[in-house]
């Protein structure tokens, strides 16, 4: 997922949340991933996890803490893990 480098806030992350794990699901179609194809995944979401965790940072600084921004910090972080969650059941 080398988009990683495009993406310039929030809503291009989510995107690439979004065709990440309908990435996973399209593959988890063709039988268990090649290890090659998992460490590709795992490094995308890696790559996702440290700019959502930036984002965050930023926003808080820019806009101080709220009941909003921690709630919608959450649900992103909520789909990382889901998509953490299908990549090692297809992984397996």
């Amino acid at each position: 997922m080398s988009a990683l480098h495009n993406v310039k806030n929030v809503n291009d992350l989510e995107l690439l949340m979004v065709q990440l794990s309908q990435e996973i699901e399209r593959k988890c179609g063709y039988g268990p991933l090649s290890v090659r194809d998992a460490q590709q995944s795992a490094a995308s979401l890696i790559g996702l996890r440290l700019l959502l965790n930036e984002f965050e940072r930023l926003e808080v600084q820019e806009r101080g803490a709220s009941r909003e921004l921690a709630d919608r910090y959450l649900e992103l972080e909520g789909r990382l893990k889901e998509i953490t969650n299908d990549l090692g059941r297809v992984a397996k």
